[in-house]
């Protein structure tokens, strides 16, 4: 519970600092539906945690409908390199359909939440599991340059 506390204070950091204001006085629904990266363990990680804390403060939908496909490969994100990045495979999850999902998004803006972005990998997999939606925005807590094609800081 705790940890779910601090979530929600990085979720409002996120918004005050992003997008301009403070969420107490104008918070909201929005007509977002906020996707949180595929965890590779399926327990809730930083990404689905940091998704629940903005989805909580702006009264967005949360949506976790995305399943990582097992790939046999047993390399640890951190060790990958970037062509390994991009073949990252990701599904819907069970009982759920491109089909649902556009019903459920119909006018709304569509947020893939991710902890660190690094080459795009995950959102771009994202991207395409979910029908290629026009209003598609990643939002991260940071972002890993050296191999995102930006010189190392």
């Amino acid at each position: 519970e705790q940890g779910r506390d601090l979530w929600r204070i990085y979720a409002q950091e996120f918004w005050r600092r992003h997008l301009g204001y403070e969420l107490q006085s104008d918070k909201r629904i929005l007509p977002w539906v906020i996707i949180p990266s595929p965890s590779r363990s399926k327990v809730e990680d930083h990404a689905s945690l940091f998704a629940r804390g903005l989805a909580e403060e702006t009264g967005a939908t949360l949506l976790p409908c995305l399943a990582r496909k097992n790939c046999g490969e047993r390399l640890q994100q951190k060790s990958k390199n970037r062509g390994q990045r991009f073949r990252i495979e990701i599904d819907l999850i069970e009982n759920f359909s491109r089909t649902s999902f556009r019903s459920l998004r119909s006018s709304k803006k569509v947020i893939f939440v991710d902890d660190v972005y690094t080459t795009g990998g995950t959102a771009l997999a994202a991207w395409k599991t979910l029908g290629k939606p026009k209003n598609f925005t990643v939002w991260t807590l940071a972002q890993r340059a050296s191999l995102a094609g930006r010189p190392s800081i």
